[in-house]
């Protein structure tokens, strides 16, 4: 066997605290002490079972064994105040200098007979009462396998199989700059840990969990947690998280930056991450979950707790979740007997298939809040019908349990189904504010009908500032309790506990349906307009400069939720005044009475046209008509035909179903003054 680098054979003899220890292959006549690359040590085990506290110890690329005699129970030993780097190539003189990436130093738990896992070493790594004076950084650890047949207790033959840390000092030790895979364990296939985590830039590959967490499980209390610009791609588990799994009570947790791929737990819970919390804290940022793919029920993230006086607080910020397909949702939340606090922002949910929601909200004898703004759920599908974006739902709640959800300048595109929800008692509110609806499904709305429950029950939801265009029925069907489904009383005619003000609706009712005996729940209104979205098929829903929903919102909506910024990022106040809808217009209108002299935008009234029908193009006044085209498009922008029209204005709209915009293109000075009009 070729022994790669290392450092001396008794430190305490040669060395004294503080020195750098370099080591890389052996060399012929070098002393083998570790004092330079010439005199590099060759065993890094036992060079790290001698190290003493202030020493750094420098790895040059190779592959290096915990042991020389074949046992199963030795491992690569971290101690308290020792930093040890690998990825050199043998000749630094600086830590800056290396190249972990390309100079690669293998941790390797393949003893025995290579290739047979069933004689490798339970941990690779341990690290005991070790704290943050301790660092590993730069080293690809595999083929721990912590396989023994005792499952309990824990212990180091039955968890962690890359890297054990069990500790009684409540501090973390620095994990940088690692690739963690090929490793398993009954739990934590790629670390085990029962003291905080400070993880950064780590690549989790290939673990597995016989029980819990497939890539980390981490099982702490009353601790701050990070994990930075971590990877963990194609970790598994039978039981729960098969990326990570967390436990433990008043505990922080940070994710930030972080890239989760085709994670899988073969049981339900937590294909992502699975969270066991009590009362804690839990914070993604920036990070992006996709591709994650289960045949049978999955969860991506689940995060339960049955505790009684919990409190949770969770906050998603600027992730992404994109091209999964799991039958149960992709954040399930289940919580029992304690209080919350959820805030989501600036979330993509894309091109997902789920069987219960992109958000599965749960709650049993709880209350609180959640907040999601400036978020987009593109073409999201479902595995049952209706339901694949949010689906909020209480139960068993007490008359003085509150829960509420306030929903702000987010879009719902192209989805099966938009909004669940249900309460079979207690008190809930939705809130949505400055939002856009474009064609989620049969039945974008769902809302548990209250007339069926007893009187202390809440079930209410506010729509304000807010675009529903929803054309999934034909427009002989198209009605309010069609859109808003499952909510009404005295047979299909009124929606009760609905209010909508300042809102948009594709449909031709007016506000008679919608049932309250105060009058006050529906004012304000536009219906069966073109909002003139700027590009549905490139899911540009900002509105053209002349939408006429452009300054038909209520400030005072925004104003109370201290709403700043559109969907867009762009300021939320335009002319002084709010645009229904996510976005908000930045350019002005400029089309009504303009004078032809040069190339203009002219106005089409209305400028939305049924199928079949014969369309009259009059310009008032003019004295030339000359080189000009129509075109026509479909209700998601996309261009039909063009024509040109010459002196003839008239044209037969396509004979398909749906409803056509019609746009003049002026390719010639037109004299005169006047207005572009649309008869049918």
């Amino acid at each position: 066997m070729k022994y790669l680098i290392l450092l001396l054979l008794f430190i305490s003899q040669i060395i004294n605290a503080q020195s750098i220890l370099l080591y890389q292959q052996a060399i012929k006549g070098g002393k083998e002490d570790g004092s330079s690359w010439q005199n590099a040590a060759k065993d890094l085990a036992k060079v790290m079972r001698l190290s003493i506290n202030g020493d750094q110890i420098w790895v040059a690329k190779g592959t290096y064994y915990p042991t020389i005699d074949n046992s199963r129970d030795s491992s690569f030993i971290l101690k308290k105040g020792v930093k040890i780097f690998g990825g050199f190539k043998g000749n630094e003189i600086n830590l800056f200098e290396r190249d972990y990436k390309n100079n690669i130093s293998y941790l390797s738990g393949d003893i025995g007979i290579k290739g047979d896992s069933l004689d490798n070493c339970f941990n690779v790594i341990k690290a005991i009462d070790c704290d943050s004076t301790t660092t590993l950084d730069g080293f690809s650890i595999s083929f721990g396998i912590a396989n023994d047949s005792n499952k309990f207790p824990v212990s180091p033959k039955n968890a962690g199989g890359g890297i054990y840390i069990e500790s009684k000092i409540f501090d973390n030790i620095l994990l940088k700059n690692l690739v963690i895979s090929r490793n398993s364990a009954n739990k934590g296939g790629g670390i085990y840990s029962n003291q905080p985590l400070y993880i950064e830039n780590i690549a989790f590959s290939n673990n597995f969990a016989d029980y819990q967490g497939g890539g980390i499980f981490l099982t702490v209390s009353n601790s701050i947690n990070y994990i930075n610009n971590c990877i963990f791609n194609d970790n598994k588990n039978r039981f729960q998280g098969g990326a990570i799994y967390f436990e433990g009570d008043k505990n922080k947790y940070n994710i930030n930056g972080s890239t989760f791929e085709k994670n899988l737990s073969v049981n339900p819970d937590g294909m992502a991450i699975f969270l066991n919390c009590l009362s804690d804290t839990i914070i993604i940022k920036s990070s992006k979950f996709n591709n994650h793919f289960s045949s049978l029920n999955g969860i991506l993230i689940n995060i339960i707790t049955k505790q009684d006086n919990s409190h949770l607080y969770l906050e998603l910020d600027s992730c992404t979740f994109l091209n999964n397909i799991v039958k149960s949702s992709i954040l399930g939340f289940y919580y029992e007997n304690g209080n919350y606090n959820l805030v989501f922002n600036n979330l993509i949910f894309e091109n997902n298939k789920t069987g219960s929601g992109c958000l599965d909200l749960y709650f049993i004898k709880s209350d609180g809040f959640i907040k999601l703004k400036n978020s987009k759920f593109l073409s999201n599908k479902g595995i049952y019908p209706n339901i694949s974006c949010i689906n909020y739902h209480s139960k068993n709640m007490t008359n003085v349990q509150k829960n509420s959800i306030d929903i702000s300048n987010s879009l719902f595109a192209l989805n099966d189904g938009a909004f669940t929800m249900m309460n079979p008692s207690g008190i809930s509110i939705g809130n949505i504010t400055n939002c856009t609806f474009f064609n989620n499904g049969q039945y974008p709305f769902l809302k548990e009908d209250v007339n069926k429950l007893n009187g202390t029950t809440v079930n209410k939801m506010y729509l304000k500032n807010s675009i529903i265009w929803e054309t999934y029925l034909p427009d002989v069907v198209r009605k309010s309790y069609y859109i808003f489904w499952q909510n009404s009383i005295n047979d299909g005619i009124y929606l009760e506990d609905y209010y909508l003000n300042n809102c948009f609706l594709s449909c031709k009712d007016s506000c008679r349906n919608f049932y309250n005996p105060t009058g006050d729940n529906c004012n304000n209104m536009v219906f069966n307009i073109y909002p003139q979205f700027k590009d549905t098929t490139k899911n540009d829903f900002s509105l053209l400069p002349c939408s006429p929903l452009i300054n038909k919102g209520d400030r005072k909506y925004i104003d109370s939720l201290g709403i700043g910024y559109d969907l867009a990022g762009n300021p939320r106040i335009y002319q002084d005044s709010v645009d229904i809808g996510a976005y908000e217009s930045q350019s002005k209108c400029t089309v009504d009475n303009t004078e032809f002299d040069n190339n203009t935008a002219l106005e089409l009234i209305p400028n939305l046209v049924t199928s079949g029908a014969t369309v009259q193009i009059r310009l008032n006044e003019t004295t030339t008509i000359e080189n000009h085209q129509l075109s026509i498009y479909d209700i998601g922008g996309q261009l039909i035909s063009t024509m040109p029209l010459n002196n003839n204005l008239t044209f037969e709209a396509p004979k398909q179903k749906g409803f056509y915009i019609v746009q003049l293109l002026i390719e010639k000075r037109i004299e005169g003054i006047g207005k572009l009009v649309v008869v049918e």
